[in-house]
């Protein structure tokens, strides 16, 4: 299996950067990799970007959050 977590926190860094938000990456328990974006210019509510079971990327803002398991890393990367 792949291990996408290298291309996911790139992706996610990048996609920070693109938007001049500022990304912090966390530690959570069953997750290869969970980052979050605090309120800020910009940017009103919490941001989070994580990559779990491999294969599924997750975002949230605040309240809302949505996975894509069948997107895979480099697929989201071609249009984020």
């Amino acid at each position: 299996m792949t291990n996408y977590t290298d291309d996911a926190e790139a992706l996610f860094r990048d996609f920070a950067q693109k938007h001049s938000f500022t990304i912090e990456k966390g530690d959570e328990p069953n997750v290869e990799l969970m980052m979050r974006g605090p309120p800020q210019p910009g940017l009103s509510l919490e941001l989070t970007l994580g990559l779990q079971n491999n294969d599924e990327l997750n975002v949230g803002f605040g309240e809302f959050w949505s996975c894509s398991p069948s997107a895979t890393v480099r697929q989201i990367g071609q249009i984020a």
